[in-house]
């Protein structure tokens, strides 16, 4: 399969499911999003155990909460596991930018004047779209 369908697909399925998943439909992103994950790492013929490994991680870390009572601190390390979710099939420089991109977005959409432009929501699908891209770069 063409390597551009990877750089196409599956960031773009990546933004909107991270970004659906976010407070009502938390199975998009906890379930649906890693099996998105699987198929695409299939396709790509990556073996199945590291398939295998990058959905259960993505299933894993998307269950983890990063709410209004964390510290920063706990953010940056739930950016670091979005960072590594591709790490059977390899980094890039996409895994190392995500957990400042993630942290960083999440400070802007939380202070004035940037919360009127970063809203939460283009967060979420920024923070699926790096994911997305991790995976599909390596692909």
């Amino acid at each position: 399969m063409d390597k551009e369908y990877a750089l196409i697909y599956l960031p773009a399925f990546s933004w909107i499911l991270f970004a659906l998943g976010g407070k009502k439909f938390k199975f998009f992103r906890r379930f649906l999003l890693p099996m998105c994950f699987l198929i695409f790492a299939l396709l790509y013929e990556v073996s199945v155990l590291k398939a295998l490994l990058i959905t259960l991680w993505s299933c894993f870390i998307f269950h983890q909460g990063y709410g209004e009572t964390k510290s920063y601190f706990y953010k940056f390390i739930i950016g670091c596991d979005y960072g590594l979710i591709s790490y059977p099939i390899g980094l890039t420089f996409w895994n190392y930018f995500t957990p400042f991109l993630f942290t960083g977005l999440f400070w802007l959409s939380n202070h004035k004047p940037f919360s009127k432009v970063i809203v939460w929501k283009i967060v979420e699908g920024i923070t699926g779209l790096i994911i997305g891209l991790s995976i599909g770069v390596r692909l």
